[in-house]
Formats: C-alpha cells, structure tokens, sequence
C-alpha cells in the first residue's frame, strides 16, 4: 500500500505494520521540522524554509507548465549543499540505525541537513506541503490534511474566523446547503405554510 493511500484515507487496525510504521515516520518527520522552524529565526532556518516554499510553489503548477522548469532549476540550487552520507551510530538488538552527516564542503550544520533531508523526502511522496505556516499565528506545522487543514489548531480557527468579515455569510451559507440537503423539500413545506397564512 502507497503511503499517499493511507494519508488520504485513515491508518486503521487491520493496517499492515510497515503501512503504521511509514505513516508514523512521515507525521514525525513532518512535525519535528515544524517544530525545529518554530524556533528563533538563523540563516539555516531560512534556507530550509524557502526550500519549503519553492516546493509548495511549483506543487501549485499545472504539470506541464512553461514555469516548471525553471522552478525545478531553483529547487536544485537550492538542494545542493546538501549532501550527506549516512554512518552506523547506534544498535537496538538486531537492528543498527543509520544517521545522515553532512558530505558537503563546507559541511552544514548537522539540523540544518536532517531538516532539508526530511523536506527532500516529503517532496518525493508529494506530502511537503504538509510543512505549513497557520494562517492565523504564523507557527510552522505538520498535517496530513493536504487540501484542507491550515490553521495549528482548533484555537487558531476560531480565532481567524471571528476576524473574516465574509466568514459569518459563508457559515451561513454551508449550514443552509447543508440542511437542504438532509431536507430536499424543506423550501417546499416553507412556502406552502406562507402560502396558508396569506389565506387565512
């Protein structure tokens, strides 16, 4: 199973392990930078953070684009320093874990690497514009909810929403679709009850 599948969808019970595994690593990824952008503002901060916005641009693109080429070329330059090989750092049982150190000359700083490396492999799944500002705060966060989700949190909505001046109309207007469609004939009832108070 594709891990874009289980993003989509919901990691249930019956979930292979690795499927459980892999969605796990990618929230953890996801978050971990988020959180480490969260932090006091540094140049390497800002290198990965404009990593993450030429990606969310060119992801914005049609595919076959005039722009996507160059934006690709953009990318890559900005890819560049980081290069890294991974070293056997630590064992668990059976099991040695790798960690990537930077290759590059001059070497980046070792959180600066892991950030990007994180973005480079969110962007292969096509989850990296996961890694996003709230619209309300400005704090970096995490989620899966690609196409739907961009505020931190509940707090954060609500508060954005009693600051939208259209936000009371379009509630209005969602909860009005909303119950016209649990009662298809609702409207019809309305306007034959008028009909009989004109009458009487």
């Amino acid at each position: 199973m594709d891990i874009r599948e289980v993003l989509v969808g919901s990691v249930n019970a019956s979930a292979p392990k690795a499927t459980v595994r892999a969605f796990a690593y990618v929230v953890a990824t996801g978050n971990s930078v988020a959180h480490w952008l969260n932090e006091p503002s540094t140049p390497s901060r800002e290198r990965v953070m404009e990593l993450i916005r030429q990606i969310a641009s060119v992801v914005a693109l049609p595919d076959h684009a005039e722009q996507v080429e160059p934006a690709l070329e953009r990318i890559n330059e900005l890819i560049q320093p980081y290069v890294w090989r991974e070293k056997f750092t630590t064992k668990h049982g059976e099991r040695l874990s790798r960690f990537a150190i930077s290759a590059s000359a001059p070497p980046v700083e070792d959180i600066e690497l892991l950030s990007a490396k994180c973005v480079i492999e969110l962007a292969q799944q096509g989850l990296a514009t996961g890694i996003r500002r709230c619209r309300n705060c400005s704090e970096w966060f995490y989620t899966t909810a690609l196409r739907k989700k961009v505020d931190c949190d509940d707090d954060c909505r609500i508060e954005w929403h009693k600051r939208d001046p259209g936000a009371k109309r379009r509630h209005a207007q969602s909860q009005k679709k909303y119950y016209h469609s649990l009662f298809p004939n609702a409207q019809y009832r309305k306007s034959k009850r008028r009909k009989r108070r004109k009458g009487a």
